[in-house]
């Protein structure tokens, strides 16, 4: 639980939506903790992957195909909202953000995991990948993940995460909203959150990056 800095017990029996569940790693992971969740994700192929991720759970999981400004669930009945790494690549993230919010309960939490600021390497390699077709920028970014795995020094200047996973998602979409806290304070306090702090995961190495990691509490 270093994402959330918060015990296993609070989890328990929690009623969570995973907003751009991707694969469904996180959904797995919170179905591991004692929730039931409800995965929805923008695209087909994330669903699929999920639902195959996850049918060992399939009592306490429901996977939804659905935009994230238009998702088809109740507003102001869930206990948690998760949102990692999916907010800046919408293209409306107050607009989305707003959506997501609206599923809480009141007095409840929502965690997110935004962009911050980028540096030039990362802005530069963005732009150098964005002129290769899908199939081509996968086969560079694999290329390029394993050559500064292989050379980590190398990173200084093609500053690649080891996974392939991981540089793909920041590398590849075409948008790529950066904020700053300042501003996700913001979205938090215009939202009607009572109380909200920036987390610094370990395993992300957070303290050492510019992205947000941040949960907040609903006003009741």
């Amino acid at each position: 639980m270093d994402e959330w800095d918060l015990p296993k017990e609070f989890l328990k029996d929690k009623m969570v939506v995973d907003a751009g569940c991707g694969n469904g790693r996180w959904t797995y992971g919170l179905l591991r903790l004692g929730c039931r969740v409800v995965a929805s994700d923008y695209t087909t192929s994330g669903c699929e992957e999920t639902r195959k991720n996850t049918e060992q759970f399939n009592d306490f999981v429901d996977v939804v195909a659905a935009d994230i400004f238009h998702m088809p669930l109740r507003k102001g009945v869930f206990d948690i909202v998760f949102c990692w790494g999916v907010l800046h690549h919408t293209g409306n993230l107050e607009s989305a953000f707003q959506n997501v919010a609206s599923l809480l309960k009141p007095g409840v939490l929502l965690h997110i995991y935004v962009y911050g600021r980028k540096s030039w390497r990362v802005k530069f390699w963005r732009k150098i990948l964005s002129q290769f077709a899908y199939n081509n920028r996968v086969v560079l970014i694999r290329f390029l993940t394993g050559f500064t795995n292989r050379f980590p020094k190398l990173r200084v200047a093609i500053p690649f995460s080891p996974s392939i996973h991981s540089t793909f998602d920041a590398y590849s979409p075409s948008i790529n909203e950066e904020s700053t806290e300042e501003q996700i304070v913001s979205l938090f306090t215009e939202n009607d959150f009572k109380s909200f702090r920036r987390l610094m995961p370990r395993w992300y190495n957070a303290a050492f990056s510019p992205d947000i990691h941040m949960h907040g509490e609903k006003n009741v």
